[in-house]
């Protein structure tokens, strides 16, 4: 039979403990083509979803994969560690249901259990194991934020991975300096886009796969995280009084409370709407320039739009040429006025 191995990792939470190392992706692999060599397996695909929620319903490109080969034939069974590695959420859930019953796929887990939904027996189990790996991970998700709220009361917070200038608890002083200098910068009365230029002409790297396309919604969101000067907010963003972290601030709390008041002015946001609306403009006016020169040469008529147009009109160029194709109409043929 031909097996397709799926594995998912989670990634690891603030304030949780790191991945053991038996439930990291390459272990996972390793087991099930264990697996699949005890039971006489051919496995003909590995997929898997590395650092990636099943319960929060985020794209899982392993798992649409896994999808697009049993729709095309290519799968009998299914091995995965346990099923809430599969689907963990009822949507992907009734997803990979419908196609293995489609195709006539089954599951096997590394429990030793095997599942075939297209039987009554088989179905049922997995719709009801299916609502049992959610409540699992509701409850999970629950449990975290309750966590996260005491590390917040607390002052003890750690910054999410990815955060920039931050490495959990500790900083990390290149990125720190360049958002000291960025502070200050502000504070002289430099713009954010001059700020953006400097960072992606540097090359800077950001955090999510070391990009450095760097915009001034990003730089202006850095600016204004509160961790910056020690200062712990709410989960709507409210600074809470009196609560100082037990962390390293990148800066002075008057510092971070003047470039905030500097950058939080709407007036020195830039309006796409209004950007948009001066681009459409400049094209019309374009459009109609290019109307004018055609039908000043004879290529083409004049537009009802420029026939009622008063700017269009006041050409004397365009008015005459106007009057001598109205002058050619057939007879009986009511003239424009």
């Amino acid at each position: 039979m031909r097996a397709a191995i799926y594995a998912r990792l989670s990634a690891p939470q603030v304030g949780e403990q790191s991945t053991e190392e038996s439930d990291s992706i390459a272990n996972q692999v390793r087991d099930l083509k264990t697996m699949a060599q005890r039971l006489g397996y051919d496995v003909v695909h590995v997929f898997a979803d590395d650092g990636i929620s099943g319960y929060k319903g985020k794209h899982r490109p392993g798992f649409q994969r896994l999808l697009r080969a049993i729709a095309d034939g290519e799968v009998d069974v299914i091995l995965s560690r346990h099923q809430d590695r599969l689907e963990r959420n009822e949507e992907e859930g009734f997803k990979i249901r419908v196609a293995s019953v489609k195709h006539k796929v089954t599951w096997a887990f590394a429990s030793g259990m095997t599942m075939n939904p297209s039987t009554a027996e088989g179905g049922l189990l997995a719709k009801i194991l299916s609502p049992i790996s959610e409540f699992e991970s509701h409850v999970r998700a629950q449990r975290l934020l309750m966590h996260y709220e005491g590390k917040r009361i607390s002052g003890t917070f750690q910054a999410p991975p990815g955060t920039f200038g931050y490495e959990r608890e500790n900083v990390v002083e290149w990125e720190a300096q360049l958002i000291r200098e960025a502070y200050e910068a502000i504070d002289q009365g430099r713009t954010m886009g001059s700020i953006v230029r400097q960072w992606n002409a540097a090359a800077v790297p950001q955090r999510k796969k070391g990009k450095n396309d760097w915009s001034d919604a990003h730089i202006r969101s850095i600016l204004q995280r509160p961790r910056h000067a020690g200062l712990m907010a709410d989960k709507d963003g409210v600074i809470i009084d009196g609560l100082v972290g037990q962390w390293e601030p990148i800066v002075d709390v008057e510092l971070w409370q003047r470039v905030n008041h500097v950058i939080s002015d709407p007036k020195r946001r830039s309006s796409p709407g209004i950007r948009s609306a001066l681009v459409g403009r400049r094209t019309r006016e374009v459009r109609d320039l290019r109307s004018i020169d055609q039908v000043e040469h004879g290529l083409r008529q004049p537009s009802r739009h420029a026939l009622l147009d008063p700017e269009v009109l006041a050409c004397g160029q365009v008015r005459r040429r106007t009057s001598s194709l109205s002058a050619k109409r057939a007879p009986g043929r009511a003239h424009p006025r």
